[in-house]
């Protein structure tokens, strides 16, 4: 019996396999309507942000999106792995690099994709899809495996960019200083000119969005602690200043309270900062 469980094992994994590939292959393949059939009535996709919806829930607006406009999509496989978790039931495990034509702009994405797969009457279905998705690195053939690196998981590249983005600022800052401009009145002269690209009609909620957007793209941590029609208020870290900057760590918190307080003045609202030592948090009310 022993050898025969086995031999069924390696053939649900090949077969669970075989179902994920023809999987991609009605992408590639551009049958739009032949792929709901493989999800299972009650099929949740996991996206990389942790929210939670009904898989042909949030196949309908992607799939009426890519019926005009995507060209081609060519999925290639790197690895992909499959643990059978059940008499009926597979977990297939799989990189792959897809590189999509949306009338005519390129775009190529690197995937980590586990597809939770069930079984009934020899039909597999895909029970539960989670994606995690990154920019590529890709190495060519001909290059040596010994010259190849890994991919930089995506939060690493975030993390990297936050602190290039900071030490940007900082060369500004420090820059302008020594040419007589106080941070202060840097932070002013920004606000004044970011401003001008913010959409007023979208009023109060538009400036709560806007201002996550950005204390996501330039903290590690974000944190709402009040929010309402009329106001809120937000707590992030602040950046760490090295002893080699010409300024002061106030003077990095004037330089920003004021660019955020332009744009909130000009969004009709008001923008108070303040730091704990830790954190600044910053209150916004509509004016």
């Amino acid at each position: 019996m022993f050898p025969t469980f086995l031999f069924s094992q390696e053939n649900m994994k090949k077969s669970a396999e075989d179902f994920v590939t023809g999987y991609f292959k009605l992408f590639e393949d551009l049958k739009w309507d032949k792929i709901p059939d493989m999800y299972a009535d009650d099929a949740q996709i996991i996206w990389p942000n942790g929210k939670i919806i009904p898989k042909l829930e949030a196949m309908k607006p992607y799939m009426d999106k890519n019926k005009p406009e995507l060209i081609s999509l060519k999925i290639d496989v790197k690895w992909m792995l499959t643990d059978i978790t059940g008499p009926n039931s597979a977990m297939v495990s799989t990189s792959y690099i897809s590189t999509k034509n949306r009338s005519g702009n390129i775009e190529v994405k690197d995937n980590i994709e586990f597809f939770l797969l069930e079984r009934k009457e020899d039909i597999w279905k895909i029970k539960k899809e989670i994606g995690n998705w990154n920019f590529p690195l890709v190495f060519s053939d001909n290059i040596d495996k010994k010259y190849q690196i890994s991919n930089m998981s995506a939060i690493a590249k975030l993390d990297v960019a936050i602190n290039q983005r900071w030490y940007a600022m900082y060369r500004d800052i420090e820059y302008f200083k020594n040419n007589g401009t106080s941070p202060s009145e840097y932070g002013k002269m920004l606000g004044k000119m970011y401003a001008n690209v913010w959409d007023k009609s979208e009023g109060f909620d538009g400036l709560f969005n806007g201002f996550i957007w950005n204390c996501e793209i330039l903290s590690k941590y974000v944190e709402v602690l009040e929010r309402n029609e009329s106001s809120f208020k937000v707590k992030f870290s602040s950046p760490a200043i090295g002893e080699k900057w010409n300024f002061t760590k106030e003077d990095l918190s004037n330089y920003c309270g004021n660019i955020w307080s332009e744009i909130a003045d000009y969004m009709g609202a008001t923008c108070t900062q303040t730091d704990d030592g830790k954190y600044w948090i910053v209150t916004m009310n509509k004016k």
